[in-house]
């Protein structure tokens, strides 16, 4: 009986812990995108949106992280 109430709380903490998300934080290692795909990504946002339309959060990161380093490279050119 003791088992089946220890297995019954802990299956019950496992399944807790699934749903949570607990563990589940991790980050997808950084790959380096080459300036064409930069800028296939930005033609892609850029299409899904109407001026003065509010980007999704992704799309927002997106654009701030890449976009400074487009305009860089072009101004080198």
């Amino acid at each position: 009986m003791l088992k089946k109430i220890i297995r019954l709380a802990l299956t019950a903490i496992l399944v807790g812990l699934i749903f949570s998300g607990f563990g589940m934080e991790f980050t997808a290692p950084e790959v380096e995108l080459s300036d064409l795909q930069i800028r296939e990504k930005m033609d892609e946002i850029s299409s899904r949106y109407e001026v003065g339309e509010e980007l999704s959060e992704e799309d927002a990161n997106f654009v701030k992280e890449h976009g400074v380093s487009l305009s860089e490279n072009r101004c080198s050119d």
